[in-house]
């Protein structure tokens, strides 16, 4: 590889072939500093910065920092490995914070879409699942992978049975896409009443032959 020296500290590089013409620097920190004074030489007023106070500085060198714990410095509680300094208020083995929540209990949280939902917690320690989920399988049936399970009514608390479908994420995508389109822009509430919209699967055969 080609060899050339640096424009600012002088020293020797080398650079690929097609840097030939327009590299000038050996790091970042050189074409910095040699850019300011390209600057400063063409009258751009930029002050002039000192660094020689820098050079021979050699304050505490090859000593230890001021901060640092002394050569054979023994912490106090070395060799104490199981200490209890309060075990009248330490947790005891097999003690349940006061705010723990029992199987079956359902909460509501906002999910990483900002929509809000049911959750319902299933099994110890801590398994949770969507409310939605719950009732679904519980009817005895399931999501299928690729599919999700969508509200018709699009209120996502609205926990009927009657009121899910298994669509696919495409499918599942294009209908929040249409309903977004037909919400009204001033008062984002729906054009239409719930009892005139249409069943989804139509809505997506309607948009994919549109």
């Amino acid at each position: 590889m080609p060899e050339m020296n640096c424009k600012t500290c002088g020293k020797p590089f080398c650079i690929p072939n097609y840097r030939v013409d327009t590299a000038k620097y050996c790091s970042r920190k050189c074409r910095s500093m040699g850019v300011y004074s390209d600057m400063q030489e063409n009258g751009y007023g930029l002050p002039v910065i000192d660094h020689s106070y820098k050079n021979g500085n050699t304050y505490r060198k090859g000593q230890r920092p001021t901060n640092a714990f002394p050569l054979g410095h023994r912490p106090w509680n070395q060799g104490m490995r199981g200490l209890h300094l309060s075990s009248r208020t330490e947790f005891q083995l097999g003690d349940e914070p006061a705010n723990k929540l029992s199987v079956g209990i359902i909460t509501q949280r906002t999910d990483g879409n900002g929509t809000v939902r049911n959750y319902i917690k299933v099994a110890e320690p801590n398994v949770w699942k969507t409310y939605a989920t719950y009732l679904w399988e519980k009817a005895g049936r399931w999501v299928p992978d690729g599919c999700v399970l969508h509200h018709i009514n699009q209120n996502a608390l609205d926990d009927r049975v009657e009121n899910f479908e298994v669509l696919t994420r495409s499918e599942h995508a294009l209908v929040h896409r249409i309903y977004a389109n037909k919400m009204n822009p001033v008062t984002k509430d729906s054009t239409r009443r719930h009892d005139q919209i249409l069943p989804h699967a139509d809505l997506v055969r309607e948009a994919a032959h549109a």
